[in-house]
């Protein structure tokens, strides 16, 4: 038991204009979803 999470992976710039603020911007995003798995902590045991 536990928590599956499925997502992209996005990869981003930082834009430095000459005049005003910094900011993040996305160029790429994964085409395939990835996955991670988060056990749940009462359900783990040893032995």
């Amino acid at each position: 038991m536990g928590t599956r999470y499925h997502y992209n992976v996005a990869r981003q710039e930082l834009q430095r204009p000459r005049v005003g603020p910094s900011r993040w911007v996305t160029v790429e995003t994964s085409l395939n979803r990835v996955q991670a798995f988060n056990p749940s902590s009462s359900q783990l045991s040893c032995g």
